[in-house]
């Protein structure tokens, strides 16, 4: 829970992914920057996940809305497209950020939106 803002978080365990995975998850772009290395694209789900969770949709969008660009150290930055852009915006749009801790086997994500 958090107070003046909403918070999403998701914890995966890194894995090797079907092919068909990213083809159904993922963006194009996705797939061309995380799709060979299993940590990456793990938390790339992770971070996905986090914004379904901040955003109060879970499932209910496709998590191509969400699309990951860069994942940098502790952090990542996203761009969202269609249904997510829109709810973001009614929720007052504002910052979007994130925190990544990950250990050799998973990958913990905080999505925080500030009120």
């Amino acid at each position: 829970a958090r107070r003046g803002g909403r918070i999403g978080v998701d914890l995966e365990t890194v894995s090797k992914r079907h092919p068909g995975f990213a083809a159904e998850w993922f963006t194009e772009g996705e797939q061309n920057r995380f799709g060979s290395d299993d940590r990456l694209m793990t938390t790339a789900w992770a971070c996905k996940e986090s914004v379904l969770k901040v955003l109060g949709v879970g499932m209910a969008i496709h998590p191509r809305d969400i699309e990951v660009l860069n994942l940098k150290q502790g952090g990542a930055e996203v761009f969202l497209h269609n249904e997510a852009g829109r709810i973001f915006a009614d929720l007052g749009g504002g910052n979007l950020e994130f925190e990544i801790v990950s250990t050799e086997e998973r990958v913990l994500v905080m999505a925080r939106l500030a009120a």
